[in-house]
């Protein structure tokens, strides 16, 4: 158990936080869960000094409680948002759920000092189980009385904030104004708890859905690391493949050492060894391919053909003179009638 006062463990917490919450970190590294780890157990230490003291009791009102002891009871408020950022999956449902339990008892402990609004009061008592709320107990059913709380709770939300601007300057201020500015803060916790368990409800129900991965054993009858090689099936003194089937070493078979050594400042693709004029000479040595039929020359054929169209022409002009030389009748003379 820590010496220093409650007031200190309570600020050193919250600077923890603070600084877990706007970290860098991955929310999956192992160096952010370990430093989440240490902020809950400081959260935890502090509850366990609330709880020690007997600051609060369900017999007394808000007014009966001690200005600079009501930010206290957001503790439980803090220990479950730092639940919620834990990211482990194999632990995410577990988390998700204890994380809901500290929301409701947070809610409950605000119920009881009447800081809720009656929507959020009236909201708890609706629950069968006061611990166990349904989402349908949860949220309105009707899209359109979902949407109007949603803004509701948008417009509260605001108007806190807005409020809150003057938290960092609470040891200069009123005791009556400290102690307003720290019940607001209380309503805006409460606000982001019933988004956030909502929220939490509904992640819920997917990771009931996804099924769990199963863990293959394999058999490693020696450690391979990804790097060994061997050029030379005779040199392995651990067997390839497992009985599984698996390939356990990789293994290259070459013919020529040589020719694995060229490969190492190569340009990592094959490269064209001969040009596209080679490659075709060669496939048409090897007959893989049949060199084009060249059309024959037509010239001996053209030639012969105009000679015979100009032996026709001289033909026709021939008998064409015949005719003006001998008009039909001028040979018949002596049979004239």
């Amino acid at each position: 158990m820590s010496e220093l006062p409650l007031s200190e463990q309570f600020q050193s917490a919250l600077k923890g936080v603070n600084n877990i919450v706007n970290s860098n970190l991955r929310k999956d590294s192992t160096e952010f869960s370990l430093k989440l780890e240490q902020i809950i157990h400081q959260l935890d230490n502090v509850k366990s000094s609330i709880l020690r003291l007997a600051l609060f009791s369900i017999n007394e009102t808000i007014e009966e409680i001690a200005t600079k002891h009501i930010q206290y009871l957001s503790i439980d408020y803090y220990i479950a948002s730092c639940l919620e950022l834990n990211m482990d999956r194999k632990s995410r449902a577990k988390t998700l759920k204890s994380s809901q339990k500290f929301y409701l008892q947070f809610l409950h402990s605000l119920d009881n000092y009447e800081i809720l609004d009656k929507s959020q009061s009236q909201l708890l008592e609706h629950f069968k189980d006061p611990y166990n709320p349904t989402l349908e107990e949860l949220r309105p059913s009707d899209p359109t009385q979902r949407r109007e709380y949603k803004i509701e709770n948008f417009k509260q939300e605001k108007a806190l904030n807005e409020r809150l601007k003057i938290i960092d300057q609470v040891d200069n201020l009123d005791d009556e104004i400290v102690r307003q500015v720290y019940i607001d803060q209380l309503k805006l916790f409460a606000l982001n708890a019933l988004q956030s368990y909502e929220g939490n409800m509904l992640e819920l129900e997917v990771l009931k859905n996804i099924p769990e991965p199963k863990i293959e054993e394999e058999d490693h009858p020696d450690e391979v690391l990804p790097f060994e090689y061997t050029d030379k099936l005779e040199t392995l003194k651990s067997p390839l493949v497992s009985k599984q089937g698996r390939v356990l070493k990789p293994f290259t078979i070459v013919s020529d050492r040589n020719q694995l050594r060229s490969k190492v400042y190569g340009t990592g693709q094959v490269l064209p060894s001969m040009t596209v004029e080679e490659l075709v000479e060669q496939e048409l040595q090897n007959g893989g391919m049949v060199k084009p039929q060249q059309p024959q020359d037509n010239d001996e054929e053209a030639g012969d053909a105009d000679k015979y169209h100009d032996q026709e022409t001289y033909k026709a002009r021939q008998w064409d003179e015949f005719k003006e030389a001998n008009p039909k009748g001028s040979g018949n003379t002596t049979n004239r009638g």
